[in-house]
């Protein structure tokens, strides 16, 4: 059974500008208009109504539509794709076609339930489809004209009525006040007469340095010329002789000081005499720089020397005439009677021989789990580490041992967090130290269900 489409409401069409016809789709739900659109073939094909929010046309949640591609364009014609849940009728040359009554015929003739049914629309065909509980309206029309802009007057009322009138009172309330608070202090608070106002910087102040007159030729007293007499009268000035001289030469033992105590300042040595607190545990100290900066410097070339304490009867004579002797080492000084050089010898390395005792850990606890054995293999490929931490002492001292137990945890991500020495037997804090250096590099298996800590003991002992 069919029925006119004269006889089914269709949306209100808004006014039209001319031109081509487009395609127009309205969405009607509960006998209200709840979508509407104006298709252009290049903006929608195929064209989507749904409540996702990817589709072109978008319908509310209660319309039951999610993602419906109804309308395609294809070989410059609009088509409309008909699916099973699909029904109403289409106004399509004159002629009035069930939408039910087409599917119906096309399956008849073979096509697959499965797919829809397509059927070419031209610019006077237009319908009413039923989608479950929602009804679709189409049409091809003119879009409407765009929407001439309101005068100014109108714009203002409705910007007027979109404002929040409770805080703009509120707000003039407040310049209001604020405004009439300083009327008030100006009125009733007289200012002093310094004040320069609340416009002006408080506490800044400029200091602008007062520039000194210039001096003139005019302003300069003129210059008595001095007669014959005033020049007999005036102060004989003192003789050059009797004037000090800075420049005087200074005799050997106070230049010999002077040199000394400039060295004693601008070297290295001061800074080694400085840090010293005794003879038994440091390089030297202020004492023996003394002495032996004084034995130094009686055998320098230009220094004169102490009558007496030279090794040698060599003579030197400096550009200021003085005469001192100066100190050389010979060949009876060194022990070194013959004639063949002297030999030094070879510097050897010591080579030592260690073992290092690192079965398992002592305990494994914590929030994670994760097998000794995994520990252990670990440590056990990376021990020629652990080994050359102990046998660096072990050159320094050879009877070097004993027992240094780690403590470490192994995070989620298999990398060593905190490392800690628990007992150290070997009396070398520096082995320990290493050795939980060494191990905070290490990479262990990954823990399951949060982190581990281990116990782990290291036996040290010389070899033989």
């Amino acid at each position: 059974m069919t029925q006119s489409l004269s006889a089914l409401p269709t949306p209100t069409i808004p006014p039209t500008s001319q031109g081509p016809r487009v395609l127009r789709v309205g969405v009607i739900h509960d006998d209200m208009l709840v979508a509407e659109g104006y298709y252009h073939p290049e903006e929608a094909s195929p064209l989507v109504i749904g409540n996702e929010p990817d589709t072109h046309l978008h319908t509310p949640w209660a319309t039951g539509i999610h993602r419906l591609p109804l309308f395609q364009h294809k070989d410059g014609k609009w088509q409309l794709r008909v699916g099973g849940d699909l029904a109403g009728v289409i106004l399509k040359d004159g002629r009035t076609h069930d939408v039910a009554a087409v599917r119906a015929a096309a399956l008849a003739k073979g096509t697959s339930p499965r797919n829809d049914i397509v059927i070419p629309l031209t610019e006077a065909t237009s319908g009413r489809l039923k989608f479950r509980d929602t009804r679709i309206l189409f049409q091809f029309a003119h879009p409407p004209r765009p929407p001439a802009p309101l005068p100014l007057g109108r714009r203002l009322v409705r910007v007027a009525r979109r404002l929040d009138w409770v805080f703009v009172n509120l707000l003039l309330a407040m310049f209001v006040f604020q405004g009439l608070g300083m009327v008030v202090l100006q009125l009733n608070y007289e200012p002093p007469a310094d004040d320069p106002g609340f416009l002006s910087v408080p506490n800044v102040k400029v200091f602008v340095p007062e520039k000194p007159p210039e001096v003139t030729k005019r302003d300069e007293p003129e210059k008595a010329e001095k007669g014959p007499a005033e020049k007999a009268d005036a102060p004989a000035e003192p003789e050059k002789q009797d004037r000090p001289r800075p420049d005087k030469p200074l005799d050997a033992a106070e230049r010999k000081a002077q040199i000394q105590q400039k060295l004693n300042k601008q070297t290295i040595i001061r800074y080694l005499a400085a840090v010293t607190e005794g003879d038994n545990n440091n390089i030297v100290s202020n004492d023996q720089v003394g002495a032996r900066l004084a034995a130094a410097w009686d055998g320098t070339p230009g220094v004169i020397g102490d009558e007496g304490e030279t090794r040698s009867g060599a003579r030197y004579v400096d550009k200021g005439g003085l005469v001192g002797k100066t100190a050389s080492l010979s060949d009876a000084d060194l022990g070194n009677t013959g004639t063949a050089a002297v030999d030094s010898g070879k510097a050897a390395e010591v080579k030592v021989r260690s073992r290092i005792s690192a079965d398992a850990a002592d305990e494994v606890f914590g929030s994670g789990a994760l097998e000794k054995s995994a520990i252990s293999g670990v440590v056990q490929r990376r021990l020629g580490a652990i080994k050359a931490c102990y046998e660096r002492e072990l050159k320094a001292n050879p009877t070097l041992g004993g027992k240094v137990v780690v403590q470490f945890t192994i995070q989620e991500s298999g990398r060593v967090g905190d490392v800690k020495i628990v007992s150290d037997s070997t009396g070398e804090p520096r082995v320990g130290k290493c050795i939980a250096n060494q191990i905070g590099h290490f990479k262990f298996p990954q823990p399951e269900g949060g982190s581990v800590t281990a116990s782990y003991p290291f036996v040290l002992q010389p070899g033989t």
